[in-house]
């Protein structure tokens, strides 16, 4: 958040459990990492917002999230208790949370393409901790990162897309790239740019 602040962003703070509507004239939105799966009854009663959220994914407003935020997302989360809670629903991907670590360590991410993050070719740094996993077969989302773990072996690509979204279950590190905030913004100040000649 600091890095996004000093590369200019105006931060505006809202809750998906609390707030019913996004605050007005935001450009851009940032989803961190969190435990959405012991508020998931919660969250998937906030309807109007994750319609808002749906709707401003589909007009191409840059999302950006991340692990539990990717979660949020998605089409549902289904508990440990089996039940199953619908999500924002950004990306038609379903996850699921298991009693086993699925994931965890330090990640190398390469941009395969451009991204509201970086472009092609940047690497920047991350790390991936959770317990869930994506259930829907053969996503069909364009993916724009190529993961490599800390001991240098290549897991599989990552890095969702539809729009300018971009969910994933990786925590990127934003200090070891700075100017992922800068381009970030950008991508938000230009978004905000076309809605006014609209």
């Amino acid at each position: 958040l600091d890095i996004l602040e000093k590369s200019g962003a105006e931060l505006v703070f809202f809750s998906p459990l609390s707030d019913k509507t996004l605050p007005d004239s935001v450009s851009g939105l940032y989803f961190g990492g969190g435990y959405p799966e012991l508020f998931a009854e919660e969250l998937s009663k906030n309807t109007i917002l994750m319609r808002q959220i749906r709707k401003k994914c589909k007009n191409n407003m840059p999302i950006y999230a991340e692990c539990g935020g990717f979660m949020y997302l998605c089409e549902s989360i289904t508990t440990l208790d089996l039940f199953e809670y619908t999500m924002s629903g950004c990306f038609s991907l379903k996850v699921k949370m298991c009693d086993n670590m699925k994931a965890l360590g330090y990640r190398e991410v390469k941009l395969c393409s451009d991204s509201i993050v970086g472009d092609k070719g940047d690497l920047i740094r991350g790390h991936e901790f959770h317990y869930s996993y994506i259930t829907t077969p053969h996503p069909v989302y364009k993916t724009v990162y190529s993961i490599t773990s800390r001991k240098g072996s290549n897991t599989n690509s990552e890095g969702y897309t539809v729009h300018q979204t971009l969910g994933s279950y990786i925590h990127l590190h934003f200090g070891s790239r700075p100017d992922i905030g800068k381009i970030f913004i950008e991508k938000a100040i230009q978004f905000k740019n076309e809605k006014i000649l609209q």
